[in-house]
């Protein structure tokens, strides 16, 4: 009993610093596609090993599942307590999905946090200058102190935290294997990119400088750890 492919939904990806220029693999009598990206249970993986089309697209994805809840949002017959709810259990889970393996830049930071004031403006509403006599948005400020809760670049460090310290406690798991593992060869001219793990272990230090890896091992420790990093909250001005 052989295995049988499907021709039509098989495609093959190559990750490489080299731009390779090989086109569609051939097996036989099937022809597989080379493609740039695909996705594997609902996260984009592309051939740059970067996260950037991935947050869009969660982005897209948050945006139109805004617009489909927009009057609820906006009605007056829903409180803001509920429609803070609506928030954290409807639309933010939908932009973070997967965040716990995002590697995230500046601008990445950037533009998840201007997606998340659009929509707490939207809840919270505009305020009103009695000295100009005119409707103003809020400041950052002043929109985080009404939503009274960790914004979205807190939760998604937390998230990540936690998933660093499931991973570091599985001894022998491939997981772990492949997040120490380091290549015994020369490394290539210019500066590396940011894996995954340095910017876990840049957040795991952004709340306690003296915080190491071990003290995953340590789930008091580590589970103190976690509750002090939603505390501290991202940056409100990216």
């Amino acid at each position: 009993m052989g295995l049988s492919i499907n021709e039509e939904k098989t495609k093959f990806m190559i990750l490489s610093r080299r731009n390779v220029n090989q086109s569609n693999l051939k097996v036989g009598s099937m022809n597989f596609e080379k493609v740039d990206n695909f996705k594997y249970l609902g996260v984009n993986i592309n051939n740059s090993n970067n996260m950037h089309n991935e947050i869009k697209e969660r982005i897209a994805n948050g945006n139109r599942c805004y617009f489909s809840i927009n009057k609820l949002l906006r009605s007056k017959l829903l409180s803001r307590k509920s429609k803070t709810t609506l928030y954290t259990s409807y639309l933010r889970p939908v932009v973070t999905y997967g965040c716990e393996t995002w590697s995230t830049t500046k601008d990445d930071n950037r533009k998840l946090a201007i997606w998340e004031r659009r929509i707490l403006r939207n809840i919270y509403g505009p305020v009103y200058n009695d000295n100009l006599g005119i409707y103003e948005k809020r400041h950052n400020e002043e929109l985080y102190d009404l939503y009274g809760k960790p914004n979205i670049l807190t939760y998604i460090r937390c998230k990540r935290l936690e998933w660093l310290g499931h991973v570091w406690r599985a001894d022998g798991d491939l997981l772990k294997n492949v997040l120490i593992r380091k290549i015994d060869k020369k490394r290539p001219l210019g500066r590396p990119r940011t894996r995954w793990k340095d910017t876990a272990e840049k957040d795991m230090r952004l709340i306690d400088k003296n915080a190491t890896l071990d003290w995953t091992l340590n789930r008091e420790k580590w589970r103190g750890l976690l509750v002090a990093a939603q505390v501290l909250n991202g940056p409100l001005s990216c």
